[in-house]
């Protein structure tokens, strides 16, 4: 049987304009992370950060299987790609103390609270949320790591602190993916899927400590059976 490669593909779009109107796309295809027989995917669960011409991005890792659902199996690992030519070249790479990797589900080791603020204006600011309900992550109270420089390095796991204690959250679980917004040196808002074991609902949370502590601020989408809300992409588009 052929050997067979998986790999991510990151889509570079040059967008070309006149006084006219947009122009087509130029689309370009190039690869971001690919071992044989080995299946990578989800950097929309693992996170996307850029740094003008530099762009990390997340994923999982694991063995190629054909199954009817999700084509991975075995131990999914964490990690990243690192491009610094907009996306031209890139390398994998796995960093230390980032989301072991021991079992097929992880579980937090010496998640702890946050001893002092982040600054989320450091020019190599990255954070990334985890919790429960997808690949390679089982925390349901959730938590996170942040970056200094970049990816290269990640301090943590930290708790959220505080958030599972609130009203709106209590006894339900959290799968974060990583969706933020920096709003100022201290201060930052996040989106996240809720679950109450029935219904998914996204909900916005926030810090004003540098991530000492988190608080519900509201809910984004309705509490209905007939509708499952996850894996939010936020974009602020003015003040």
């Amino acid at each position: 049987m052929a050997q067979r490669t998986f790999l991510i593909i990151l889509f570079i779009a040059s967008i070309a304009t006149t006084a006219i109107g947009q122009q087509p796309v130029e689309i370009k295809h190039t690869i971001a992370a690919i071992e044989k027989d080995r299946f990578h995917g989800w950097p929309a669960n693992n996170g996307v950060w850029q740094w003008g011409d530099e762009i990390l991005v997340g994923y999982t890792q694991g063995d190629y299987a054909e199954s009817s659902g999700h084509n991975i199996t075995g131990i999914e690992e964490s990690k990243f790609s690192r491009s610094k030519d907009s996306g031209a070249t890139w390398t994998m790479f796995d960093p230390e103390n980032f989301l072991d990797d021991e079992n097929i589900k992880w579980l937090p080791k010496g998640k702890k609270q946050l001893e002092a603020p982040i600054s989320f204006l450091h020019d190599g600011f990255a954070m990334r949320f985890f919790a429960s309900g997808y690949h390679g992550n089982d925390d349901p109270e959730g938590g996170f790591y942040y970056s200094y420089d970049r990816g290269a390095t990640w301090q943590g796991p930290y708790v959220l602190g505080g958030l599972n204690e609130e009203s709106e959250l209590k006894n339900m679980g959290i799968s974060a993916r990583t969706d933020f917004l920096v709003l100022g040196e201290k201060e930052l808002i996040f989106f996240t899927s809720v679950s109450n074991g029935k219904v998914n609902r996204i909900a916005c949370i926030k810090t004003k400590d540098g991530g000492m502590s988190f608080q519900f601020v509201s809910w984004v989408t309705p509490e209905d059976n007939m509708f499952s809300a996850i894996m939010p992409s936020t974009i602020q588009i003015s003040n």
